[in-house]
């Protein structure tokens, strides 16, 4: 790749003259470039052993010797998995309505101003 970069640019310049001028912010951003792939690589490869931990770690579950007894010994992990759920807020059905009867008067307002403006 950069031998052909440096090939375009050469003969871009000339005979060489001016392919410094010419191909630097070239050069410049494909040093960057191959600069962020390699710290990519250098990333993700000292994530994955992280991610197979926590991936290990989901399959996992605790209980007491009383909780698989209450079971009936069944090992079903959902019976002993704590599941997080993040808790949904709903607004009272008269503020939505009460914010749509404003949208609707302004959006009226709105029309009626163009309709006046258009004739």
């Amino acid at each position: 790749m950069r031998q052909g970069l440096m090939t375009m640019c050469h003969e871009a310049g000339n005979g060489g003259s001016h392919w410094p001028k010419l191909c630097a912010p070239a050069l410049h951003s494909t040093v960057k470039l191959s600069a962020a792939e390699s710290e990519l690589a250098e990333l993700q490869s000292r994530i994955a052993p992280l991610e197979k931990e926590i991936n290990q770690f989901t399959r996992q579950f605790r209980a007491t010797k009383e909780q698989v007894v209450a079971q009936k010994h069944d090992l079903s992990a959902s019976r002993y998995r704590q599941i997080e759920q993040e808790e949904v807020f709903y607004e009272q059905p008269a503020v939505t309505l009460e914010r749509l009867r404003r949208l609707e008067k302004v959006m009226g307002d709105q029309v009626a101003d163009l309709l006046s403006s258009s004739r």
